[in-house]
C-alpha cells in the first residue's frame, strides 16, 4: 500500500484550478516492486478530497470497478491512474531489500555439513558384493559411524526447519518517504459533494 498527499498548491492541470473548497486529496492504491530495477510502480485505487469545511468524499476504483463506472481507453482494470516520478518515469526508484540469501547461506551450509556427516559414516562401513547380492558391514569405528549418522540426521532436522523458515523471506523496493510526484489520472473523477 501507498499513501501520497496532493496540497492545495497542487491542485491544477492543463491551465484548469480545481475548485476553491477543497483542501486537499489523498492518494492510496498498491506498489509493486520491481526486483531488477530497484523500483516501485504505484497504481492509484482511491481518492480522497478533504474539503475546507472538514468534509470528506472518497472515490475508489474498488467501488466503481463492477458498476457502471467509465473505464475509457485507459484498459486498466480496477485503477484509475498511476505515479510517476517528476520526470514521467512510471517506477519510482528505491532500494531492493531481500533476507533469502541469509536463509539461502545457513542451508546449503547445512547441507554441505550433512554430506560431509553422512561421507564420515560411511567410510566405516565396507559393502561386500557377490552372486547372491550385496551386504555392508561396520569394519570401521562404530562410535565414528554413529557419529557421522547423528550429524547427517540433525542437519537434516535443521534444514527442514529452515525450509518451512524460508517461506516467510521477503522481497521488497523500499522508496524512501518524502519524495516528490505526480498523479496520473486515466479516468474523469467525479467529486459528489452536497
Amino acid at each position: 500500500q501507498f499513501k501520497a498527499v496532493v496540497g492545495r498548491d497542487n491542485l491544477a492541470a492543463n491551465g484548469f484550478e480545481l475548485p476553491g473548497d477543497i483542501a486537499g486529496i489523498i492518494v492510496t492504491g498498491i506498489a509493486i516492486g520491481d526486483m531488477a530495477l530497484s523500483c516501485n510502480e504505484g497504481k492509484v485505487r482511491s481518492l480522497t478530497f478533504v474539503f475546507n469545511d472538514g468534509t470528506i468524499r472518497t472515490v475508489s476504483a474498488r467501488a466503481q470497478s463492477s458498476g457502471g463506472f467509465n473505464r475509457g481507453n485507459s484498459g486498466n482494470s480496477g485503477d484509475l491512474g498511476f505515479i510517476s516520478d517528476l520526470h514521467g518515469n512510471p517506477c519510482i526508484s528505491g532500494r531492493f531489500v531481500t533476507n533469502a540469501p541469509a536463509y539461502l547461506t545457513d542451508i546449503i551450509g547445512l547441507r554441505a555439513l550433512g554430506v560431509a556427516g553422512q561421507a564420515y559414516a560411511e567410510a566405516q562401513r565396507t559393502t561386500y558384493s557377490g552372486m547372491q547380492g550385496s551386504s555392508s558391514a561396520i569394519t570401521g569405528n562404530a562410535g565414528s559411524y554413529a557419529l557421522g549418522q547423528a550429524v547427517s540426521g540433525g542437519t537434516n532436522e535443521v534444514t527442514k526447519w529452515l525450509l518451512q523458515r524460508l517461506k516467510n523471506s521477503f522481497d521488497a523496493v523500499i522508496t524512501p518517504s518524502g519524495n516528490q510526484l505526480v498523479v496520473h489520472l486515466d479516468r474523469e473523477i467525479q467529486i459528489d459533494k452536497a
